[in-house]
Formats: structure tokens, C-alpha cells, sequence
């Protein structure tokens, strides 16, 4: 099994799937599961404007269901297309990690 996923690894997978592969075969390390352990992951991390927009337009993640950006999206939620300027760094890791947690009153 582990020579197969290696094998698939050589081809041009799609992102999604080659972080399932390469998580498979134990190259990666797990997902975070507490806020301190998302810090400490996102603090080696330089951020990437067009994997974020990849995530955020995703099927699987579904950010765009609701939310907009840059004309793009739903409008059920926040336009987050300034979102950056307005909130610090643990403001956005709070909305993501806790999406519930602070809604604007006109989003209620």
C-alpha cells in the first residue's frame, strides 16, 4: 500500500488529494486540534493569497456559501473581502477556529 501511494505521489495530483496521500503515508503531520496547536502551526507558516482563495471558494470547506470576497460568493454572511485590514491575526484565527462565536448583529 505504501509503495502505491508513493507511486501516486509522481503524478500531478490535485492539492487536496496529494495532502490526503502524503498525510496517509504519515509525511505530515496530523491536524491541529486545540487553538495553541493551530498558533503553533500557522506561526512557521507564510501565508499564500491564492491557496487561501483556493480553501475559501473549496466545496469543502464552503466559506463562499455564505461569505463574499472580491465580488464573489454568498451573501448570507460578511463580505470579507477587507477583512485582513480590519482584524489582527488572532482575530482571524478566532473567526475561522470559531465561526459562531462573534456575529455581527446584521448576520444574526
Amino acid at each position: 500500500v505504501e509503495a502505491a501511494l508513493s507511486r501516486l505521489l509522481d503524478r500531478k495530483l490535485p492539492p487536496r488529494l496529494n495532502e490526503q496521500v502524503e498525510l496517509a503515508l504519515g509525511r505530515l503531520q496530523p491536524r491541529p486540534s486545540t487553538d495553541d496547536d493551530w498558533r503553533t502551526a500557522l506561526g512557521v507558516i507564510q501565508g499564500d493569497p491564492e491557496i487561501g482563495r483556493r480553501v475559501f471558494f473549496s466545496p469543502a470547506a464552503s466559506c463562499a456559501k455564505c461569505h463574499r470576497i472580491e465580488g464573489r460568493g454568498g451573501l448570507v454572511g460578511t463580505d470579507l473581502s477587507t477583512i485582513a485590514r480590519a482584524s489582527g491575526r488572532e482575530k482571524l484565527l478566532q473567526s475561522i477556529l470559531h465561526p459562531s462565536q462573534d456575529i455581527a448583529p446584521q448576520f444574526a
